[in-house]
């Protein structure tokens, strides 16, 4: 026993949920408190940090190379079907590693759940000294320890309450540097631990973390920090807790979690004294639903004014409806929060696919109809936050454009052309599928009026049969579905709905061929497809358009997207397979225009890449890409439309270079126009943009150099005479004298810098000293927003 205990490490995971709604393997206080204290006595720890996860099979392998047999999994009710599933899969590849778990979820956890996900133990109360009492004690013994629930499960020894009011023999985890300082932002502050065995941490200590953080912090700004307790008002100095706040001013913006009960005027303002911006109210009975209306001015006057954010969370099990309804109304429409930052519980609760937490239906007429008329008041046509990167997703599928960054040798995205893929099918898709990829279906119209809920989050879901279906049939597999898109046919057009997510409108999809484009498309989701050669010249034809005038001839072009437009730029990711279509007979088809096949799922994962290089390197040989005249610039696409010849594509890519710049132009456009108060309001017709194509204010300079000064997408903006430019690296417009936009677009046309001066001589009549002076304050500038790919002067 004490060999083990000397010459073992214990591994610990944490899935964390992204606000995206994206899983990613970080640090959390309480895996560093337990670390922290095993490491004080004498027992070394690792955390499994991933912030890109691979599919199921290597995430298991790289948690069991960490050569540890002892694993412990942070649950709680985000990451409980994750960890469940990779702790069958670590178990079935290694039965001999110890697997404990532990975490907020003793009430809703059972002995059949533990054994069913294989677990050896599951650790309620007293993290820390429930896990280093297991690691020192032999396997066989376990069930004799009371802070667990244990492998063989005969008896369920749940230790009874015991008094433990301080926290204090925990070292801090950030003074014994097993969470970095930059991770603090995420993993918080623990300022106590509950509602069972409640038990805090001394304002000596607290401060003593903050201190060293503090200390580290290298912004000269407010940095976010969350300060966890089930309730912060409950701790036993909360007056000096807030005392020791406000006289340190250490540079955070604290959030905090409060019983709403217990809240006055008064506790507001001292808490905003104390530097808390976010604050999250705990509604719980009818005593809190009273407090809203009794502190309901200040906290108006301190959400409008910015100071603090509330979010609200509803758990009104037994509470008369209609006076939640009224509340909730009335921090609604006072502008108090939103309501997504909202989370409504009512007590009724449903089973849900995914086993954990189960679903907290939203029962009561009168609150799903304000609901519903709240979402679509406020949100008709829009994509919400959490919708946002699922949709990019789906553009990038639709595209097949994907940042080099995002692709991890694992399919992100595939589709059916039917509504539910069996056991078997999700059994072999696990292997081409990370933990965070989506599946796509379609199906006939759906049901509407399904019942709405939550799940302990402000997103609001409806039962989405589809979804349920799927996540089931995942679930069989051994494989954790976290998003499916449902394409519902409504008479040819379409909607798309994300996982199980609320809309009291859905979002509508067209899919529409290029020539028969047309204005005033409604359609949040806008696609134009090139299907024919009738489509191809007109492409072509708007392409030549804005070459020759940096302007756009079908502006009402410019909010769709072209689908597979990745044909027409300067690379191809086919090889690493972001995304494919699956055919009924399992066959993998990875572009949308292109039925050509490169395998089946029936298949290894590696042979099928393998089989999409020797497909690449056959047409490559065929066409003589190696020696083409546009082989930097052309992405050399294998997988062609049936109407589209290998030597018409060729053709187009040697006589237009230029295509790859404008898909990535009107592509710019789009997310400038979503995202930037400069474009958002603008009309493309008045939007010019310059380049060494053709330019605004040096139309006269017709020499173009070789060298290349800027970083691709760096692009100058004329808008209404007014030049601009944006910076990627940055994501902020800058808007430019007239002076400085024609040196950036001299030096867009690739000139010496000779050649530069002397046209800014010829052109204002300038001393070489002060063209000196002007030129190089202009490549200051263009050097200090991270635009210059070179050094120039």
């Amino acid at each position: 026993m004490s060999t083990l205990w000397s010459e073992s490490c214990i591994s610990f995971v944490n899935f964390k949920k992204t606000p995206e709604q994206f899983f990613i393997a970080e640090h959390q206080i309480d895996c560093g408190n337990a670390r922290a204290y095993l490491k004080e006595n004498g027992i070394e720890t690792v955390q499994y940090v991933q912030d890109k996860l691979p599919n199921l099979t290597e995430l298991a392998e790289e948690i069991i190379s960490l050569g540890n047999s002892f694993i412990v999994f942070y649950v709680n009710k985000d990451n409980y079907l994750l960890s469940k599933t990779l702790t069958r899969h670590i178990k079935e590849s290694e039965e001999d590693i110890n697997i404990v778990w532990f975490g907020p979820l003793k009430e809703e956890l059972n002995i059949d759940s533990l054994v069913d996900a294989k677990t050896d133990a599951y650790i309620s109360f007293e993290y820390e000294t429930g896990i280093i009492n297991l690691f020192k004690t032999d396997r066989t013994q376990w069930d004799s320890i009371d802070e667990v629930l244990t492998g063989t499960f005969q008896t369920a020894n749940v230790c009874q309450a015991k008094a433990c009011s301080s926290l204090d023999f925990i070292p801090s985890p950030y003074q014994t540097k097993l969470i970095p300082v930059d991770k603090a932002g995420a993993a918080g502050v623990m300022i106590g631990r509950g509602p069972d065995r409640e038990a805090f941490f001394s304002i000596e200590r607290i401060s003593s973390d903050l201190e060293f953080l503090n200390g580290r912090n290298k912004k000269g700004q407010e940095v976010p920090l969350k300060l966890t307790a089930r309730d912060l008002s409950r701790h036993p100095e909360y007056d000096g807790l807030l005392q020791m706040l406000e006289s340190k001013a250490y540079q955070f913006a604290y959030e905090a979690d409060v019983s709403l009960g217990c809240l006055t005027v008064r506790m507001l303002e001292q808490l905003v004294k104390s530097g808390i911006r976010r604050l999250n109210l705990a509604v719980a009975d009818a005593a809190a639903l009273g407090k809203i209306e009794e502190c309901s001015g200040k906290m108006k006057e301190l959400a409008v004014s910015g100071k603090v954010e509330f979010r609200f969370l509803f758990e009104c099990g037994g509470l008369d409806e209609e006076a939640m309804l009224n509340n909730l109304k009335f921090i609604l429409t006072e502008g108090i929060t939103g309501i997504e930052n909202t989370t409504i519980s009512t007590g009724d609760k449903s089973d849900s696919p995914k086993g954990l937490p189960k679903r907290s239906c939203i029962s009561g007429k009168g609150l799903r109809d304000y609901i519903a008329h709240y979402y679509g008041k406020n949100f008709k046509r829009k994509v919400l936050f959490h919708e946002n990167p699922l949709i990019n997703g789906f553009d990038s599928y639709m595209t097949g454009i994907y940042g080099q960054s995002n692709l991890n040798g694992f399919t992100k995205h595939v589709s059916v052309e039917k509504e539910e893929l069996d056991v078997d099918q999700y059994e072999k898709l696990k292997e081409y599928m990370s933990i965070n990829s989506a599946v796509y279906v379609n199906t006939p119209a759906a049901s509407e009026g399904a019942p709405i809920y939550s799940e302990g989050s402000s997103i609001i879901r409806q039962e989405n049969p589809v979804f349920d279906k799927n996540v089931q049939a995942a679930k069989q597999a051994n494989y954790c579905l976290e998003h499916l898109l449902t394409i519902e046919d409504k008479n040819r057009h379409y909607e798309l709905k994300i996982d199980d997510y609320y809309r009291a409108e859905p979002l509508r999809l067209e899919v529409k061929k290029y020539s028969e484009a047309k204005m005033n498309s409604d359609a949040p989701l806008d696609f134009i497809r090139i299907e024919n050669e009738s489509d191809l010249e007109s492409f072509l034809e708007e392409v030549d358009y804005f070459i020759s005038t940096g302007r756009f001839n079908k502006s009402y072009l410019i909010p769709s997207f072209l689908v597979d437009s990745c044909r027409w730029l300067d690379n191809c990711s086919l090889t690493k397979l972001p995304r494919f279509r699956l055919a009924d007979d399992n066959q993998i088809l990875p572009c949308l225009d292109c039925n050509k096949s490169v395998g089946s799922i029936d298949d290894m994962q590696f042979d099928v890449i393998q089989q999409t290089y020797v497909l690449t390197e056959e047409e490559q040989l065929k066409r003589d890409c190696d020696s083409c005249t546009a082989a930097d610039y052309c992405s050399k696409c294998a997988m062609l439309p049936e109407f589209l010849s290998s030597e018409r594509y060729c053709e187009i890519r040697k006589q237009r270079p230029y295509i790859s710049y404008y898909i990535n132009i009107v592509n710019l456009l789009k997310f400038l126009k979503r995202s930037t108060g400069t474009f958002r309001d603008i009309r493309i017709n008045d939007v010019m943009v310059s380049s060494k194509y053709v330019s605004y204010y040096t139309g006269h300079v017709d020499h173009i150099g070789e060298t290349e000064y800027f970083h691709q997408f760096v692009n100058l903006f004329i808008i209404n005479g007014t030049p601009v430019f944006y910076m990627p690296l940055t994501g902020k417009v800058y808007k430019l004298t007239e002076h400085l936009a024609v040196i950036m677009e001299l030096m867009f046309k690739g000139l010496s810098v000779d050649e530069i001066k002397g046209h800014l001589r010829d052109m204002y009549k300038l001393g070489d000293d002060q063209i000196i002076k002007d030129f190089n304050a202009a490549v200051e500038l263009f050097a200090n927003t991270g635009s210059l790919k070179r050094a120039v002067i």
